[in-house]
Order: structure tokens, then sequence, then C-alpha cells
């Protein structure tokens, strides 16, 4: 794990395509979409971070604002078919031009990260807070100094962004911050937090004894290592609920030499993750874990023509740890033959998009991964609502009390079944979308709701989102993850339609249930497919770092051996 600043995930994550599905299922190759820079400076752009249901990633990227200090600038890209377009979210004012986004809130709305200020200078940074209201936002540090100076740094952000973790100078020291809609705190038992679940309570990150620790309320507790020979451990990632910590603690290669490995820790127990290889390249950073727990993701070296390489891993408990470029070209994924995959840095609420950063030719560039045509069709036990004609039926919900007044997503899976029937979405009144049959899949669509796309949207008390599907009789459309701010069960996993409220005539209605198997691939793809399916996750990112270097560890070490 990076201890320098600049990108801090400790080589950079990759997330998982575990998938575990029925091998009769039709799976689409995952979509892979490159992120491009800020035009006009350094030409590289990273990925950190990436909303519920990625239809927006944050990280930096080289733009003309920042070539003057050949720095980077914060980052935010937001997704179009297959296509990406990179938006500059600026930098605090008062000092050298130098910023970049470290994680985003589940709806895109809110990003957080670190720049230069008055206060910090160059040579240090403060912690920011961005929306498309207030544009970046210095969040300040812990009252006193000791050796950096003015320094703080935002690292994770909880789902809703009212929980923001990372690390500040203190009268101390270095310590573990925590921001909240109260100001700052600091986080004891933690010189860095690196962390948050899905709703903020636990967090994670390393002591200054070198040992990675979880908090939880007043209650620190320690984690421990994997090598008495070598007994340090860092902190990077942590489940939505709390309970799965992952990180990298001290290990020794087969020379003997100072080296280090990947773990996940669960009920007490640290478990060693191994690495791509286990000769003297021996090395490896776990950086993120799925929502559940179950998949692990960072990097690993591997010994390529002489020279140690960096490569993106992916891990779980059936495959061990196995290479994630591998993986995809595995599943059919184009656009990779220029690439190398060196690292990802984030896996979305619903599994479906990941999102790091590799080189392309001569270039270090972002990208995305959308997995949504083979998850679309997955998990046979995934609970969906089916809307069925008679003609019309609806599907609506009122939320209770008003949108956000910042901005805000409305995401949702729609998928049609039949050739016929048009499906509509109105939020407030408003039409959003017309929707037609257009294959047997699941389609994702994401709607950004902020001053410049609906803004009579923001603000509004009570709106009525509704789904109404017109046609022949017998048209079926299902609709899965919908995302919304104050939304009750979007993703149809309670045992009723609780929320919610339908409207039918002609024999039409509404229903729970698991969504159908698309028809079948050609026999020979389904030696290569069996086994392959969906494991449902919420987000979940793991970060540390204190002042330094901003380019990702793995980038240093392979910009360091090139």
């Amino acid at each position: 794990m990076n201890m320098n600043r600049k990108c801090r995930h400790g080589g950079l994550l990759l997330s998982a395509i575990w998938m575990l599905g029925s091998a009769g299922a039709a799976v689409a190759a995952p979509v892979f979409i490159p992120l491009p820079d800020l035009a006009g400076g350094l030409n590289i752009s990273v990925a950190t971070s990436v909303t519920a249901y990625g239809h927006m990633a944050a990280g930096f990227a080289g733009s003309a604002a920042s070539a003057g200090s050949n720095g980077f600038e914060a980052t935010r890209w937001t997704i179009s078919g297959n296509s990406a377009t990179a938006t500059r979210l600026g930098d605090l004012a008062g000092s050298s031009f130098d910023s970049l986004a470290d994680g985003i809130s589940a709806d895109g709305a809110i990003v957080v990260g670190e720049g230069h200020s008055t206060s910090s200078g160059s040579s240090q940074t403060e912690g920011l807070r961005w929306t498309a209201l207030t544009g970046a936002q210095g969040l300040g540090d812990l009252p006193g100094t000791y050796s950096y100076g003015f320094y703080s740094s935002a690292k994770d952000i909880s789902d809703d962004g009212s929980v923001i973790v990372g690390q500040s100078d203190s009268n101390l020291g270095l310590q573990a911050a925590k921001w909240t809609a109260s100001g700052i705190e600091p986080i004891n038992g933690l010189e860095d937090a690196t962390g948050a679940s899905a709703n903020g309570s636990v967090i994670v990150g390393t002591g200054v004894d070198g040992i990675a620790r979880r908090v939880v309320g007043t209650q620190v507790q320690s984690l421990g290592y994997l090598h008495a020979a070598k007994p340090f451990s860092a902190a990077n990632g942590v489940s939505s609920d709390g309970r799965v910590v992952i990180g990298t603690s001290g290990a020794l290669n087969v020379l003997n030499e100072a080296t280090v490995e990947a773990f996940r820790w669960e009920n007490g127990v640290m478990q060693s993750l191994g690495a791509l290889t286990s000769d003297s390249s021996f090395r490896s950073v776990a950086t993120s874990v799925s929502a559940d727990g179950e998949v692990v993701v960072g990097n690993s070296a591997i010994y390529y023509f002489g020279q140690d390489r960096e490569r993106a891993f992916i891990w779980d408990a059936e495959h061990g740890m196995r290479n994630l470029q591998s993986v995809l070209n595995d599943l059919g994924t184009t656009g990779l033959a220029n690439w190398t995959l060196l690292g990802a840095e984030d896996i979305s609420a619903d599994g479906r998009t990941i999102v790091g950063w590799g080189r392309n030719g001569v270039n270090y560039a972002g990208w995305l991964v959308r997995l949504d045509a083979p998850l679309g069709s997955v998990l046979e036990e995934d609970q969906v609502a089916q809307l069925v004609t008679g003609s019309p039926v609806s599907l609506n919900q009122m939320l209770l009390g008003t949108t956000p007044t910042e901005g805000f997503t409305l995401g949702f899976d729609y998928r049609f079944t039949t050739a016929g029937g048009t499906l509509t979405v109105t939020l407030a009144d408003e039409l959003l979308a017309t929707l037609t049959p257009d294959g047997d899949v699941f389609r994702t669509v994401n709607f950004a709701i902020d001053a410049s796309h609906r803004a009579n949207l923001l603000g509004r008390s009570n709106p009525l989102l509704q789904f109404r599907l017109e046609g022949p009789t017998g048209s079926t459309v299902l609709l899965d993850n919908i995302l919304l701010p104050g939304l009750a069960n979007g993703d149809f996993q309670a045992t009723s339609l609780f929320g919610w409220s339908v409207v039918a005539s002609d024999g039409g209605g509404v229903m729970l249930g698991v969504a159908p198997a698309p028809v079948p691939l050609p026999p020979a793809w389904l030696a290569m497919l069996g086994g392959i399916g969906l494991l449902w996750r919420r987000r979940a990112t793991g970060k540390q770092a204190s002042p330094g270097d901003r380019i990702p560890q793995g980038a240093a070490m392979l910009l360091a051996r090139d």
C-alpha cells in the first residue's frame, strides 16, 4: 500500500468478476470502456471509485489546469452507452493546482478527495468535498500541528455521503479523521482511516503500531498479521456490513526477502490469499472487497521477461487468486488487445461495474468494465418485479420528504421478455424515458438530475415515481435495482411489494418472482460458461495513505521498472 499520497490505493484494486450462475443462461461479453483524460495536461487517467450502479466513476486525470504543476485534476466520468465523458472537478483555491477524487457517494452526487489550498500550500493537501452545487470545498484538518503542518486527505465516503473518513495532522501527529455534518473529529485507535462500511458505522485502517485495525463505535480491534517474522499489516477495505476486512501483511519470498501478502480477515481469523506467482516475484496487495465479503481484488506481481510486473487479481474461495484480465478474456471481452490491466479501484454496489487503471500502449489510463449483460441474465435466485399487461399497468412509489437539492441519480435495470410493450418512466409527472423491447437481456438506465439536467426535480416534495407498461395483452417487462434517494425496496428483495402501489386493468398486474432464463447459448459456449454467474454485492472500497506521491503504488512500481 502506498504510504505516500497520490492515489494511495495500495497497488490499486480491482474488483470482482466472480460469477456462479447457470450454464444455460445467455451471457454477453463484458463491455470495456476507456476513461479519457482531461485535455491539455499529462496523458494519464485513473479511476478510483464508482457509483452504486455504475453510471459514474471518479478519480483523477491530467488537465490543462494542472499542467503547470505537472499534476492532476479531480475528475468525474459519466457513462452513456459504451462511452465515457470526463468532467473536471477543479481544485481548492490558493496554491498550485493539483487535486484528485478518491471516493464517490452511491448516487454520484458527492465526490471526496484532496487538493491544494491556501491552508495546505503546495507541499501538503487538504481534504475536499465536491458537489455540482458547491464545487470543491475544503474540509479542514484537526486542531494543532505536529510534523506535517496543515494536512488532511479524504479517502472514503459512506453510501449516502454523510460520513467521510481519511487522515489529518494534529497536535498528536498523524491521526485518522472523520467528517460529518457536525464537523471533523479524530478516530481514536487509528493513524489512518482507509475504508468505511456502507452506513459509516465501521471504519478500518492502520494503527500507529503498523497493525491493521477495525473500529466500531469506541471499540478498537487489532487484526494481527500473517507472519511473525514480518509483524505489520494494513487494512485497505471493508465489506458493507463491516464484517470482513482485507488488506496486506508483511511476508518473505522464496529468497527470504521482505515482501507483502494479501489477506482477508473475518471473525478474528486472518487468512492469506497468496499471490499470482510463488517465485521470487511473490507479492500481493488486497485493495477492495465485495459488499458481502466473498470476493477480494487487488494487485500481484508476476515474473515477465526477467522483470516483475503488477497485474490486477480477483480472488474468491472457490477459485483462489486469478489474473483479472485473463478472466475477462475468457468471457470474450473485446477492446483489450492493446491494454494491460494493472489494477482496479472499485466495484459498483450491484457488482456490474469495475473501474481501475492500466496501460494502453505507452499511456497509463483509466478504464471501466460494464458487466450488465452477463449479470443481467444470471442469478436465478435473484428476485425482480414483473409487470404484465392487460393495458396499462403501473408500479408506483411516492417518496416521503423532498428530493436532494445538490443533485442525485435515478437508475434502474429493465428487461423486456416479450416483443411488444412500451415502458414509460416518470418522476413528479415529468417524463424521463420511453423504453421498448431491445433484446431479452437486462439493460441499465441512469438519469443524472442536477442543476444542468432536470433541475426542476431538485428539492421536490413527495414526488411520485411511476413505471407504466402499455401494449398487447401479455406484454412483460422485468424491473430490478431501482436506485433513487429515499426509495424503499428498490431491489425487490422483500417478501412483498412493500413500499410500492400497483394500478392495473384488464387482467394485468405486478408480481415478484425469479427472472426467467434467456435463450440458451450454443453448446460450444456451455463448457466455458459452466459455473459462471453473479455474486450480488454492494459497494465497498479501501484506501490508505499519508502525505506524499500521488501515482498509484502499482503504477509507481511499473514506472520505475519500465
